[in-house]
């Protein structure tokens, strides 16, 4: 029954999450599917705007550039000069003929220069902004001296290095008014500049990050938002760029954004407009709404959470509490109670419940509490027992019973029996100290004291060498972390060698993993390869093992390992390295603590 009722309301509130939850995801759909939906109409609204824009302007360039092309191709003043053999009769004309192309040329101020070829190949120009090279140019690249065009037509772009713009011409052939013939007389070209494009795609542009260009047949770029992309192959930039051309917007990744890209085809001289607009800049104004609904979202979702996890609370789990705690109860546990805090009926209930059971209770916990007191205070009187007991063993005992060793000494002027009684207070004084970890600089002195004691005994025969930079005894190391692996070092290497024996400590930091080194070398007799591969196998073990009656002198050290590994992790610890007859290198390495 415990456990039915246990699993019923798991179930209940799984269920109610679960449906909250898909709840949450049908909303955040919602949101998202309005989000895409408005971002798409408002690129598509930008993209009407900017090529309606656009399109005017080159339209209007277009009108002007033709009516007066046409204008000049019917003039009265150009077909005669263009017919006349006699030179005085043409020298005479030419006056009003240059007249007639400047003053085309002053009135737009996008034609630059008009030039005409007669049916002889003459060449007649207006005087302002003859631009040579480009007219070369393009009388090279559409054989202007030879070809026979029966209709007009616009050119490709063309860079004039000299005014380090983009220009593109207008050729119209040149038709007898005076006898008909199908035969061109002439040709005009009138070199039209692209700064207005320009301008105009300048003014065009909605952000920084957004692109608008304008392609010749050619691929070449001659009008951008973008001025160092102007005079670029479009296919040399990004060939998908160049291969996308659609009428509605489309998404797009260029240059690691996401882009919306629309292309237009201008039919009148085989240009193509491409215009992309970077997302998060149409969106921009569009995401704060997002994200106003997205909190709007959670606080409703908690706020149904904690109001359905609160009714469930406060119904379906005190009853299975009261369930699971009567069951309790009817097993024999009559000194249980119901305890579920609640201010409603079920409340009510479980009070009246409770005062029932403790009205029949009333007389066995008299019973049990008299018991309980009497067991309270015997116990109470063995641990103030065991108290006093322990307080009878004071430390103050030792250290008195070596400072009157000392006074011994002194008085006896025995030196030795004072030093050793110093360092020895001294040693068990730093052993017994309640801090864990130490200074470097502590460590040492306990290794010092404890030197100068085995000194006393071994005749001076330890020499003690620190290599420990000023600025590292102030950090802090475990206590008795070195001073174990010393005495280890004496009575297992040193002991027994002839000659003096040399204990150096090393200390180094290495900055980049932020960890101290302390080797601890001597040069004592070292380790038999096997008994060294063991200590190392042990020393590498996670797990505790037993340790043979070889490994029995390093257990000191695998101490010290566990303790390092204990207090800092499992990178820290200690290795060790030996070479028998030449002496034994054991490391410490702990994270740099102050």
């Amino acid at each position: 029954m415990k456990s039915l009722s246990k699993l019923k309301l798991r179930t209940q509130v799984l269920m109610f999450i679960f449906i909250v939850t898909v709840a949450m995801i049908f909303i955040q759909m919602f949101y998202y599917l309005n989000y895409k939906d408005i971002s798409t109409k408002k690129a598509d609204q930008y993209f009407t705007n900017m090529i309606q824009q656009v399109e005017n302007q080159i339209t209007s360039i277009d009108k002007d550039i033709t009516t007066i092309s046409r204008i000049i191709s019917v003039d009265d003043t150009i077909q005669k000069f263009i017919l006349e053999d006699d030179p005085i009769a043409k020298y005479e004309m030419s006056t009003k003929l240059y007249s007639l192309l400047d003053t085309n040329v002053w009135l737009n101020d996008d034609l630059q220069t008009i030039q005409i070829i007669d049916y002889q190949e003459r060449i007649i120009s207006s005087t302002i902004a003859t631009l040579v090279v480009v007219f070369n140019q393009i009388i090279s690249d559409y054989d202007l001296y030879h070809s026979d065009y029966k209709i007009p037509f616009y050119t490709n772009s063309y860079y004039d290095s000299n005014t380090k713009e983009y220009y593109f011409a207008y050729i119209n052939p040149i038709y007898n008014k005076f006898q008909y013939n199908n035969k061109p007389i002439g040709k005009s070209i009138l070199i039209v500049s692209t700064n207005l494009i320009n301008s105009t795609i300048d003014s065009l542009q909605i952000s920084p990050s957004s692109l608008i260009f304008l392609v010749d047949e050619n691929d070449i770029i001659f009008a951008s938002s973008n001025h160092d992309l102007r005079g670029k192959r479009i296919t040399d930039i990004d060939s998908d760029i160049n291969s996308l051309n659609t009428n509605n917007s489309k998404s797009f990744k260029y240059n690691s954004d996401n882009y919306y890209i629309k292309s237009l085809e201008l039919g009148q001289n085989n240009w193509r407009l491409k215009f992309l607009i970077n997302k998060s800049d149409i969106t921009s104004d569009i995401l704060p709404i997002l994200k106003k609904g997205i909190i709007i979202t959670l606080i409703i979702t908690v706020i149904i959470l904690y109001l359905g996890i609160r009714m469930m609370f406060n119904i379906a789990w005190p009853i299975s509490k009261i369930t699971s705690q009567l069951e309790r109860i009817g097993e024999g546990n009559f000194k249980d109670r119901l305890k579920v805090s609640s201010n409603n009926e079920i409340g009510i209930i479980v009070n009246d419940i409770n005062n029932m059971l403790t009205r029949q209770e009333t007389m066995t916990k008299k019973i049990f509490s008299t018991q309980d007191q009497l067991y309270t205070l015997e116990l109470e009187k063995k641990e103030a027992e065991l108290s006093a007991l322990q307080s009878q063993i004071n430390p103050h005992f030792l250290y008195n019973t070596l400072e009157c060793i000392r006074s011994i000494g002194i008085y006896h002027n025995i030196p030795e029996i004072q030093q050793i009684s110093t360092s020895m207070a001294k040693i068990f004084r730093y052993a017994i100290k309640s801090q864990e970890q130490v200074t470097l600089r502590d460590e040492i002195q306990c290794i010092e004291d404890y030197l100068l004691i085995m000194n006393i005994r071994f005749m001076d025969k330890f020499e003690l060498i620190l290599n420990i930079d000023e600025t590292l005894y102030p950090l802090i190391i475990n206590k008795m972390a070195l001073q174990p692996i010393v005495e280890n070092a004496i009575y297992h290497g040193l002991e027994n060698i002839l000659g003096k024996g040399t204990i150096t400590i090393n200390a180094t930091v290495n900055e980049t993993i932020h960890c101290l080194t302390i080797e601890v070398k001597d040069n004592g007799k070292g380790m038999e390869p096997e008994r060294l591969a063991q200590l190392q196998k042990r020393l590498s073990s996670n797990t505790a093992s037993t340790i043979t009656k070889e490994a029995q002198n390093s257990v000191g050290i695998i101490n010290i390992h566990n303790r390092l590994k204990l207090s800092y992790g499992d990178e820290f610890g200690i290795s060790i390295d030996s070479q028998l007859g030449e002496g034994t290198s054991i490391y410490l390495q702990i994270p740099i603590l102050e």
